[in-house]
């Protein structure tokens, strides 16, 4: 798993079901997790 902080956001690289997939995370300001995208493909325009 490899990941990459990005403002109020987290993006992730992970296997589920033997693909990988890309996990979006919304973080608030405490560094709770509000919101949760998994994707096949980067798609940056879709995680607005």
């Amino acid at each position: 798993m490899r990941q990459v902080i990005v403002g109020s956001s987290m993006r992730l690289t992970a296997k589920v079901a033997g693909r990988w997939v890309y996990l979006y995370r919304a973080i608030d300001q405490f560094g709770q997790v509000i919101d949760v995208l998994v994707c096949q493909k980067r798609d940056l325009a879709a995680t607005r």
